[in-house]
């Protein structure tokens, strides 16, 4: 489980979504027990320095900074998160040879978040803390494979913990997850809708309409992303987004998820 492996109340992830997962969702899903992850997305290393600033203002609890690898700046952000004292980082759109070992030598637990079974290879044998396997049903960057095949994929080449993403909007979805044996679960599209959430509020009105889905749409470079197209931007939703429909406090969404193994014991 990961709650032994990051200290967590619950064996829930927030996972980074970009512009959206900044200080006031971090903090809140960390002070309820999970593991929030700041986006580093978009960010120069001053601006992510003032964020993990801000979350550390709001809480004490853990919580994990992601640093997406194919940003041109990824180096100088993941030298603010070594000299900021940031314990959990996660990677993920990218590869870098190294990078988990030197993290770990300084001391810093590594999540290494994939879409294919060919990128868990990668991350296994570089030795990583923890893989958080991340099916087409997610938002954002994703592979071809659907979450429950990927999920048995890696479980069944690796003892580190896995971490099952995309799709999960229910106590029931987390439980089906648990059971295959998956450590945890990351969770995004859950929490983009809450009142913490730095999504603006027309944006969250317009998902809450259902006038738009979430639908896969590939980039020139062929990467392939799930997102819901607003005129000429994107939002990386995954799937669940049509189970949305009300806007609650991130305090809400995890009294409706926590009903966890042992959840009980540990309050």
């Amino acid at each position: 489980m990961i709650k032994d492996l990051f200290d967590l109340k619950y064996p829930i992830i927030q996972g980074a979504m970009a512009q959206v997962s900044y200080s006031s969702l971090v903090a809140a899903v960390s002070n309820q027990g999970a593991l929030g992850t700041l986006s580093s997305y978009g960010l120069t290393g001053e601006q992510l320095k003032k964020e993990i600033q801000q979350v550390r203002e709001k809480t004490t609890r853990p919580f994990s900074c992601n640093v997406m690898l194919q940003q041109v700046n990824s180096d100088e952000l993941i030298e603010v998160i070594l000299s900021e004292n940031i314990p959990i980082v996660s990677l993920s759109a990218g590869f870098k040879p190294g990078l988990i070992q030197k993290l770990q030598e300084n001391n810093r637990k590594v999540i290494s978040v994939v879409g294919s079974k060919r990128q868990a290879t990668k991350v296994i044998d570089s030795g990583t803390d923890c893989i958080v396997v991340e099916g087409n049903e997610a938002g954002g960057h994703i592979g071809n494979t659907k979450l429950e095949t990927l999920l048995l994929d890696t479980l069944a080449m690796t003892k580190i913990p896995v971490v099952a993403a995309g799709g999960i909007m229910t106590n029931k979805d987390i439980q089906q997850k648990l059971q295959v044996g998956a450590a945890g679960v990351q969770l995004g599209t859950v929490f983009l809708l809450s009142q913490e959430s730095s999504l603006l509020e027309n944006s969250k009105k317009l998902l809450l309409s259902k006038k738009i889905k979430s639908e896969i749409f590939t980039k020139s470079s062929g990467k392939k992303f799930r997102a819901v197209r607003v005129k000429e931007n994107y939002l990386p939703c995954g799937i669940g987004i049509d189970r949305i429909n009300q806007i609650l406090t991130v305090s809400e969404i995890i009294k409706k998820l926590n009903s966890v193994p042992n959840s009980s014991s540990d309050d």
